[in-house]
């Protein structure tokens, strides 16, 4: 992904804010191209960097410590022991998913709800999809529940040192919340643009504001970037003929109109006052 600023700082702000970063260790930054003032402000040139996320501290963790096992394992077994480490046994995956199902239905059954749930692995990510009646109990509002679940079983799934990431669905919702917010996204950047200012949306968890940064990628009117802490980290859609304020500091938010979210109907998705 690029990013362009009239100085690195910018753009190196920028990406950080793309892939919700504070720092800039996790990143992988090489300058396309470098920035130049002009003169008098005459064939001024913006700073071009192209910007990769590095794979997370988790998986990082992980691998270094399958590095070290290897390093120490006897030297007429390194090969197996590396073999082993780095390709999972087809019953090893499945007694992961085994264990996955098991522990998803006693959490259903504690509140008497039998669903139905299929796992499968595509090679790097064991997928998880819950349907039938009651399923989308556990959805929670805005999804935090869903949240919540696929946090949860990730653990428990990953005692061991052979981590799979767990990616959780039910009743197909993260599709339809994708959509929503893709949706709502559009309409709000076309209100930047339409306004001539600074649009911020309600706060978000990182999943869905890097969905709000995706679906805008491409529109050449304006630019996004996240504010604030978590839980109340948000998105502000800048236009980019708006220059009076660079960025919506503190001061500034209370001034700002706060979007409201439309309303959509997606049954038990549905919240009546602020869900998507």
């Amino acid at each position: 992904m690029e990013f362009t600023g009239k100085t690195y700082e910018e753009a190196l702000q920028k990406a950080k804010d793309y892939y919700e970063v504070s720092s800039d260790d996790s990143l992988d930054i090489k300058v396309m191209a470098e920035g130049s003032k002009g003169f008098l402000g005459l064939g001024a040139k913006d700073y071009v960097i192209k910007v990769e996320q590095l794979p997370n501290s988790l998986e990082k963790n992980i691998n270094e410590f399958r590095s070290e096992q290897i390093e120490n394992a006897n030297q007429n077994d390194a090969i197996s022991t590396t073999a082993a480490a780095s390709v999972s046994s087809e019953e090893d995956i499945q007694a992961k998913m085994n264990h996955i199902q098991k522990f998803i239905k006693e959490i259903y059954n504690s509140i008497d709800i039998e669903p139905e749930i299929k796992t499968d692995y595509d090679g790097e990510n064991i997928n998880v999809v819950i349907s039938g009646e009651g399923a989308s109990a556990l959805i929670g509002r805005r999804g935090q529940g869903l949240d919540a679940l696929q946090f949860i079983t990730g653990i428990v799934a990953n005692k061991d040192a052979d981590y799979k990431r767990v990616l959780i669905d039910i009743e197909n919702y993260r599709d339809k919340r994708q959509a929503s917010l893709e949706q709502y996204a559009k309409s709000m950047a076309r209100k930047a643009v339409r306004e001539k200012r600074n649009v911020r949306l309600e706060p978000m968890n990182p999943y869905e504001r890097r969905i709000v940064h995706f679906a805008l990628q491409g529109d050449k009117k304006i630019e996004t970037y996240s504010q604030g802490e978590d839980p109340d980290r948000y998105v502000v859609i800048s236009y980019k003929g708006y220059k009076k304020y660079d960025r919506i500091t503190p001061s500034r938010v209370e001034n700002e109109e706060q979007q409201p979210r439309p309303k959509y109907d997606y049954g038990e998705y549905k919240d009546e006052t602020e869900e998507l």
